[in-house]
């Protein structure tokens, strides 16, 4: 049996952040997924992170799922927002080598990230790179007081 190539066409859906209807399909998705976490008893250790996410942006996105949910946790990976959009994240990630300081407060971690940009240190499995380079980000958390690395995807093969 063949399908039509016409089931196969892409569609666009015009949903700026902050509009309604991107406000409804996520205020939707937040609903199912926090209880589908409630079921399997993840809803605690789970975190919503955006990756490099401006001010302007992030502003909407933690209002819409703080008020889907005072008890989602945020995390953001990047740099430049305010103290107000930074004090409602759970981590604010800070790109290795920042120079800000990102200590861990009560209730909240703290965490640091690489970037595909950066190829040292790194955690790429490559013939350039070296294992001990993950061991190293450790003890540079500890050093700097932060809670880990965060590592968006553990299977990115350069």
């Amino acid at each position: 049996m063949s399908v039509p190539p016409a089931a196969f066409a892409q569609r666009s859906l015009n949903a700026p952040v902050g509009s309604e209807i991107y406000d409804r399909i996520w205020n939707d998705f937040l609903t199912k997924f926090k209880s589908h976490l409630d079921e399997k008893g993840w809803f605690d250790k789970t975190v919503l992170y955006m990756d490099e996410t401006r001010e302007p942006t992030m502003k909407p996105v933690i209002k819409l799922i703080q008020a889907n949910n005072p008890n989602w946790k945020i995390g953001l990976a990047g740099s430049h927002v305010s103290a107000a959009t930074e004090n409602a994240l759970f981590d604010y990630s800070s790109i290795l080598g920042s120079e800000r300081e990102t200590a861990s407060t009560p209730g909240r971690i703290s965490t640091f990230y690489t970037s595909c940009s950066q190829l040292f240190p790194n955690a790429y499995v490559t013939a350039r790179t070296s294992p001990a380079e993950m061991p190293w980000m450790a003890w540079y958390a500890a050093n700097t007081h932060r809670d880990g690395y965060l590592r968006w995807a553990y299977d990115y093969w350069t």
